[in-house]
């Protein structure tokens, strides 16, 4: 089940962040995130009361959804989750007037790329050098968002 993210979540957050990703969020940053009512911070629990398995982060910039942020546990994978928050996500979005949304994914992650291209994103430009630690271009990928 989806939900949006409460304060006691932003640790759990973290964490699953850290497994998941290069540039892992800190715990505060969650934390701002799930407090600024411009964002939204959605994740998927199996059940009520349980630990987060995922989360996305969304920012609203006008009729602009831009994902900041997504991970699933890694032995969650493949199951669906970060499928379901994508559609949570937008749906969030279409809510608030919305009409694309967008993201950022390493030219170097294969696998994401894929994903995003199989649940509609299209590949929108490149970001030279966006990424760090390890270095790496951004694949800018875009989707509309309808009714």
């Amino acid at each position: 089940m989806t939900e949006h993210a409460c304060l006691g979540d932003c640790r759990t957050l973290a964490r699953i962040d850290e497994v998941s990703n290069a540039g892992a969020w800190s715990e505060n940053a969650f934390y701002e995130s799930v407090m600024n009512p411009s964002y939204a911070v959605i994740v998927y629990r199996d059940e009520e009361g349980e630990e987060p398995a995922g989360f996305i982060v969304c920012e609203f910039q006008g009729d602009l959804l831009a994902i900041d942020e997504i991970a699933v546990l890694p032995a969650r994978r493949r199951c669906g989750i970060a499928s379901a928050l994508l559609n949570v996500a937008a749906a969030e979005g279409i809510r608030r007037n919305c009409k694309e949304i967008t993201l950022e994914v390493r030219s170097g992650n294969a696998a994401a790329i894929a994903f995003y291209d199989n649940v509609g994103f299209q590949a929108a430009g490149v970001r030279k050098g966006l990424y760090k630690d390890p270095p790496d271009d951004a694949i800018v990928m875009m989707k509309k968002l309808t009714q």
